[in-house]
């Protein structure tokens, strides 16, 4: 008999080897093995033998089911599958597993092209966990932002589909929204074993080593926790970084219309400076914004970099002391509120000795408009 054409391509594939050397038992095992993957693939359970099958196919709520479950006939169909699966197991591996047995080409023939049948079934089957339709709540439009909800959703996830979850999701991302995402990976991630972590890590650090893509590499930055940025290769990391400072030396920030001018891209570097290769990189730039003569520079590095001035620099240097003491005492409310972490039992000491009294004693600048009043009630 010329079995390939008459089975499913993956278990060909499975039993080719041993099929073409005419092991005949070892071919029957192969098939069966490839079938408890499956099994287990599409169920999300890690047992083998009958108690994987009772597992999956049993119960009053079946992890895999045949049928609806709402007639007689869906009940027995679904049982029958159960006595089946199980006969499988008991019948025709155990014995080969346990014990001497040789079987010929026919027989091979046989339990395979059954084991094609049974495979037909459990690929028909239904799971309350079916991945294409969760991967559309992952991009609901409704989904909701709070570590709640990404809690109950993660919980669904079989655990042997985490992880190619967590990479399709990631591959996906440009179709989502960022802080959406954001919230599903900050509890995925914490689910994935070492292992799945690190594959996971890999696919993202091949991913920044490569695009060229500014709106991918913002995309990765707003969906993924800041705190996995150690994780990823080193070469990765330097790569963005350096395109994160490129964007910061370009930053302007206008304060009247509240918008970036440029720089969109750098400002998600804030969050990552703590974990930087390049932090003096990026440091020397924010203190090349804060001398600048153009209001747009200063105000770019101090509302999107100001906040994190003492994580960058833990012991200020006598530069940017002078230059944010002397903001202070020209009233500039930029750097007033850029340094109001200064107000923190956390804040850095150094910081604390260096400004905290320039900070206590700033009076805000008259604004224009004030200016004009005030000499208006002059000139009177």
């Amino acid at each position: 008999m010329d079995l390939q054409p008459r089975l499913d391509a993956r278990l060909w594939k499975a039993i080719q080897g041993a099929y073409e050397s005419h092991t005949y038992t070892t071919a029957i095992l192969d098939s069966v093995h490839f079938l408890g993957q499956l099994i287990r693939d599409k169920s999300g359970l890690e047992s083998d033998g009958v108690a994987l099958v009772g597992a999956a196919f049993g119960g009053v709520d079946p992890k895999l089911k045949t049928t609806k479950l709402q007639t007689d006939t869906d009940k027995n169909i679904q049982q029958g599958t159960l006595q089946l699966l199980s006969g499988i197991y008991q019948g025709i591996r155990n014995p080969r597993s346990h014990g001497k047995h040789s079987d010929s080409a026919d027989d091979a023939d046989a339990i395979v092209l059954f084991v094609n049948y049974l495979i037909k079934i459990i690929d028909n089957s239904k799971t309350p966990f079916e991945k294409t339709s969760f991967i559309k709540r992952i991009f609901d439009q409704y989904f909701v932002e709070n570590i709640q909800y990404s809690t109950h959703l993660v919980s669904e996830i079989p655990a042997r589909l985490r992880l190619s979850l967590a990479v399709e999701v990631f591959r996906d991302r440009d179709a989502g929204d960022g802080a959406k995402l954001r919230y599903f990976f900050t509890v995925l991630l914490k689910h994935l074993t070492d292992e799945e972590l690190a594959q996971f890590c890999d696919v993202v650090s091949e991913d920044l080593k490569l695009t060229d893509n500014l709106t991918a590499i913002l995309s990765a930055l707003k969906s993924l926790p800041d705190e996995y940025w150690p994780k990823y290769s080193e070469v990765a990391r330097l790569r963005i970084e350096n395109i994160l400072i490129k964007d910061v030396r370009d930053g302007l920030y206008d304060p009247v219309s509240e918008k970036c001018l440029a720089g969109t891209l750098g400002t998600w570097a804030s969050g990552l400076c703590r974990y930087f290769i390049l932090k003096d990189d990026l440091l020397r730039i924010i203190k090349v914004k804060l001398a600048s003569s153009s209001a747009y520079e200063q105000i770019y590095a101090l509302q999107f970099f100001g906040s994190q001035l003492g994580v960058l620099e833990p012991v200020p240097s006598a530069r940017i002391v002078f230059l944010l003491s002397a903001g202070l005492k020209a009233g500039d409310v930029h750097v007033h509120q850029a340094l109001s972490w200064l107000e923190s039992s956390a804040a850095p000491k150094p910081w604390v000795d260096a400004l905290k009294d320039d900070y206590d004693a700033f009076t805000p600048a008259l604004t224009q408009e004030e200016e004009e009043r005030i000499d208006h009630v002059d000139l009177s």
